[in-house]
């Protein structure tokens, strides 16, 4: 009777263990879904969000990029923001992740975005940041912002 006894929290253990997928994992195959959707009639106040990585050097200087991008993981659509260095300060070291305009190709749990960015003529920045909503506004699920890179 003893092994039977054995058997038992040895079959129960198994049990409990599923297949299912974890929820970051989850999240980098899918699109947005219909249970995520918001509703129609929400009201939202006018103000436009950005999310915003901020890029320094090893001494904590603001860097300048020459170009950069984000990209959708999940559906592999591109965001260029061509006019943003005419439109900010230059060398704040700021610069748009995504902004309210992507909000209906986000899910409000969060999506994977990259962010790359080039100087003089090579890739210096390549990060990844997940990034939600709350139905009226984007907002970042990835708490650091900040990027500090060595040797600029």
């Amino acid at each position: 009777m003893k092994p039977l006894a054995f058997l038992i929290p040895l079959t129960l253990l198994f049990m409990g263990h599923t297949c299912e997928k974890e929820p970051a994992e989850e999240m980098l195959l899918t699109e947005p879904s219909q249970e995520t959707q918001c509703p129609q009639d929400l009201v939202c106040t006018e103000v436009f969000v950005s999310v915003h990585a901020h890029i320094t050097n090893s001494i904590g200087e603001a860097v300048v990029l020459d170009s950069f991008y984000s990209k959708n993981i999940v559906s592999g659509e591109k965001y260029t923001w061509d006019s943003w260095q005419g439109s900010e300060p230059a060398g704040n070291g700021y610069y748009p992740i995504l902004t309210d305009s992507q909000l209906r190709s986000i899910s409000a749990d969060g999506t994977p975005i990259e962010f790359v960015g080039f100087k003089n003529g090579k890739e210096v920045v390549n990060r990844v940041f997940v990034i939600g909503h709350d139905c009226c506004h984007i907002k970042a699920v990835t708490e650091d912002l900040e990027i500090k890179l060595s040797g600029i």
